[in-house]
């Protein structure tokens, strides 16, 4: 156990399945912290982490469907993360939405051929 004793504590991490939500969701975890590892369109990696944690740490870790862009799914998902590992103390606010990204040159390549 690292330091910082979060034994008892519950924390969520939205976006916990992705590169830098698992690095959070085990620092959390090693520290004590119950783990709801909330995932998008990675369940199996959620999964995967879910037992990584639970295995290494001895936390009570859960892997939780959420799309943060709506209410209903927010609301779902509190609801599972309650029932299963108690009222939330720490919330990681770790989810992004995902954009394919041009390259600075491309863009300004295209937008110097439509002038």
């Amino acid at each position: 156990m690292k330091e910082l004793n979060l034994s008892g504590k519950v924390a969520v991490v939205t976006g916990g399945a992705g590169e830098l939500g698992r690095v959070m969701v085990r620092e959390l975890a090693g520290c004590g912290a119950n783990v709801a590892i909330c995932y998008y369109n990675n369940e199996e990696g959620a999964q995967a982490l879910k037992a990584e944690v639970e295995q290494k740490y001895n936390v009570t870790a859960l892997a939780v469907y959420a799309d943060v862009t709506c209410p209903d799914s927010i609301a779902a998902m509190k609801v599972k993360v309650n029932e299963t590992l108690g009222l939330v103390d720490i919330i990681v606010n770790n989810a992004v939405i995902q954009h394919k990204w041009k390259p600075i040159l491309e863009e300004h390549i295209s937008q110097q051929k439509t002038n």
